[in-house]
């Protein structure tokens, strides 16, 4: 009988847009070395960047961890690092922004009633185009339409709101960054990277093969990447 491998590290795990952690799933089973610990976001009350950071910051382990941020977490994250963040060790960005990706989209989705349009099914093709990729299951479609189905409509267009409205990051960090850039992302241009670029000199970049939801997509594959992490 093999022996259970001990996870040595805790890693802090913020959630895209949806803040609801469900859809970290899939991926908290591939992970071997860190102990996740998901950290939903309010689903209710203020969304901007200021009140997201202090949100996630009180809720950060006393002990040693990674802070991983999907997508629009990132933001989050970024700025989690001009303060306080006990003994962090490092933090790693999955396919995350700090500027709006495709603005023209974000301005038209504001103004339309997000979900009542993720129940219809001309909108599993918006999701496989943007987010899952062409040849995503119907399980993940249907996991990704229940997470936004937990969410508040005002809670989704104050996060909208929040990514149009975002001002720029003007600090730099020597804390230990990677990027994971998904190679088909849809949603958030390769462009995307040289803002964290700017806040981390040293930042690492790994392409992995997949669309914008990549910790869903390739669960496997971006669990051994990041449990790379020194």
């Amino acid at each position: 009988m093999s022996e259970e491998l001990i996870p040595d590290m805790k890693i802090v795990l913020l959630p895209g847009m949806d803040g609801t952690c469900l859809l970290f799933r899939d991926f908290i089973q591939e992970l071997k070395r860190f102990e996740a610990l998901p950290v939903s976001l309010p689903q209710h009350g203020p969304q901007d960047y200021d009140y997201l950071v202090e949100y996630v910051r009180s809720r950060l382990p006393n002990e040693p961890y990674i802070l991983l941020a999907e997508s629009f977490s990132g933001g989050i994250a970024a700025r989690l690092l001009d303060g306080k963040i006990g003994d962090c060790r490092g933090i790693i960005y999955i396919a995350s922004f700090l500027e709006p990706p495709r603005p023209s989209i974000l301005k038209l989705v504001k103004y339309l009633p997000i979900k009542r349009l993720a129940r219809m099914p001309f909108t599993d093709l918006i999701y496989k185009w943007l987010f899952l990729g062409p040849g995503t299951s119907e399980e993940l479609i249907d996991q990704l339409k229940h997470a936004i189905d937990q969410v508040p409509e005002d809670t989704l267009k104050a996060r909208l709101n929040v990514i149009q409205t975002t001002s720029p990051i003007e600090f730099k960090s020597a804390l230990p960054a990677k990027y994971i850039r998904a190679t088909h992302d849809n949603l958030v241009g390769h462009q995307h990277i040289e803002d964290f670029r700017s806040i981390h000199p040293k930042l690492s970049v790994v392409d992995i093969d997949g669309p914008h939801f990549l910790l869903q997509a390739q669960a496997q594959t971006c669990a051994l990447e990041i449990e790379k992490f020194e």
